[in-house]
């Protein structure tokens, strides 16, 4: 099966909100949107999707409304598109491979940040680096703070 990717989470969210043609919707318009407009997946499936979409910094919610937390629009979606099952198995994605998709970090760059000589986590490093080197880190902190609370227990 397909690796977990970011972009194909971005691609289907990008798919709903530009064929509904809003904003943003309810959750259980998303759902409905998802499992029986679109038939992706069934509406537990839906749900995971939309919990992965948050969890990923890709949806963002108000309390009653979702929306896309990037420029959705700008996306392109191929003709026909279905998503990969991978968008129901992104669990956290592998936080540093965000980092360096969402900064666009060269890998000479990503190299310098992990190699700082302090004890601290990797994802710790690249936030650290990140603040210095004028990058948006604000919505990747709460999932770093999730990754390791689960990693060293609460």
């Amino acid at each position: 099966m397909k690796e977990p990717s970011i972009e194909e989470l971005k691609t289907a969210i990008a798919a709903v909100f530009l064929g509904e043609g809003l904003e943003r919707m309810s959750e259980e318009q998303m759902l409905s949107a998802i499992s029986m407009k679109r038939r992706w997946f069934s509406p537990e499936r839906a749900k995971v999707l939309i919990e992965n979409g948050k969890r990923a910094g890709l949806l963002s919610s108000d309390g009653v409304f979702i929306s896309p937390a990037f420029t959705y629009k700008e996306v392109e979606i191929p003709f026909g598109y279905y998503p990969s099952e991978s968008v129901l198995e992104y669990s956290e994605e592998n936080l540093i491979e965000r980092m360096k998709e969402e900064w666009d970090v060269s890998g000479e760059d990503m190299r310098s940040a992990l190699s700082m000589n302090y004890n601290l986590e990797n994802e710790v490093k690249l936030i650290l680096w990140a603040a210095s080197n004028g990058k948006d880190y604000e919505n990747i902190l709460d999932d770093v703070e999730r990754f390791l609370l689960e990693k060293y227990g609460k």
